[in-house]
């Protein structure tokens, strides 16, 4: 499992930088391909956990510390998109600010869900 988390971690770092390089041209195309990916690193994360508390090896102090990681995750996500569709209507920089600044959130809980299923099942 652990070898696994670990290509989920090198996945929300790249996640954490292929923002900052993509071109005005493919903003929109390119952030919703990161915010789809982000989506199914959590649903991997999630589904990971899972198995793991079902083979005793998180306790449900542990699953239900995912489980709040996760919502805060989904929070910030759903924000991040909410944020990039008033971007794409209004063009506002306060509403570009607000997307970099969600995913950039969602993008750390992600993060948190990983180290903490690491640290607890080693």
């Amino acid at each position: 499992m652990k070898k696994h988390l670990s290509a989920a971690s090198a996945v929300c770092l790249t996640l954490a930088f292929a923002l900052t390089l993509v071109s005005c041209a493919t903003f929109k195309s390119n952030s919703y391909k990161t915010l789809a990916a982000s989506k199914s690193t959590y649903e991997y994360l999630m589904t990971s956990a899972g198995d793991l508390y079902k083979q005793g090896k998180l306790e449900e102090t542990d699953k239900d510390a995912v489980i709040n990681l996760g919502r805060k995750f989904k929070d910030s996500h759903n924000a991040a998109v909410a944020a990039l569709l008033r971007y794409e209507e209004t063009g506002s920089d306060n509403a570009n600010q607000e997307f970099y600044r969600e995913f950039a959130l969602a993008t750390e809980f992600l993060t948190s869900i990983i180290t903490f299923i690491e640290t607890t099942v080693e």
